[in-house]
């Protein structure tokens, strides 16, 4: 079983020592480092089901990621079974860093971003708000509820085409009126439906 195992697989003693491993694990470069790490990873104390371990190891093509794990047998050894996650680690990661990346872009473009539903509803505004409000305090607050006055034929938060430098005035947290520029562009499903909004806000330079 082991060594029909597609990727590496150790059976370690109740000890820690080496049982057996096929050669997909012995292909491991770096094996003190790894295997220590996993050593003391399992001596911690019980492992849940379902626990598993990263590793970063080196391979031919550059270093992976090796989710290991363990699976305990009758004869009191534990089999570590490995997983090559390195794609999913790697989308993780730049996901993670395009999400930083973004936050940093909106915050230095405009007082702030946001997005809304079908329903016109709030599903994400970002932080600080200069309206006054807590971080989540506007999260399935209807956006047009914010609009001070009436007379727009259409409000930007549920804009079905590009909207550029729409001006528009918002009640804050205190209900006094903040004047802003809005963009924002249509968000559709994969089926080409309207489901939504998002885009910006810059507060003018002359407040009233």
């Amino acid at each position: 079983m082991i060594a029909a195992y597609p990727g590496p697989a150790i059976r370690l003693t109740a000890m820690g020592s080496i049982a057996d491993r096929n050669a997909a694990a012995n292909a491991l470069a770096n094996a003190e480092s790894w295997l220590g790490l996993l050593f003391r990873w399992l001596s911690a104390g019980d492992t849940p089901a379902g626990a598993v371990h990263r590793s970063i190891v080196d391979g031919t093509l550059g270093p992976k990621c090796i989710e290991w794990t363990p699976v305990p047998l009758p004869d009191n050894t534990v089999l570590v079974l490995g997983r090559d996650v390195t794609v999913e680690h790697s989308l993780r990661r730049a996901l993670v860093d395009s999400r930083h990346r973004f936050r940093d872009f909106a915050e230095l473009a405009c007082d702030f971003a946001w997005e809304t539903d079908a329903k016109g509803l709030f599903t994400y505004v970002s932080d600080p708000c200069p309206l006054g409000y807590e971080p989540g305090g506007l999260i399935g607050v209807a956006a047009d509820d914010l609009i001070a006055g009436g007379g727009l034929a259409r409000s930007p938060f549920e804009a079905r085409s590009a909207v550029r430098d729409a001006p528009v005035t918002l009640r804050d947290r205190c209900g006094e009126p903040r004047r802003f520029k809005v963009y924002a562009r249509p968000i559709t499903d994969a089926h080409g439906t309207w489901s939504g909004a998002r885009g910006i806000c810059r507060r003018e330079a002359r407040q009233s």
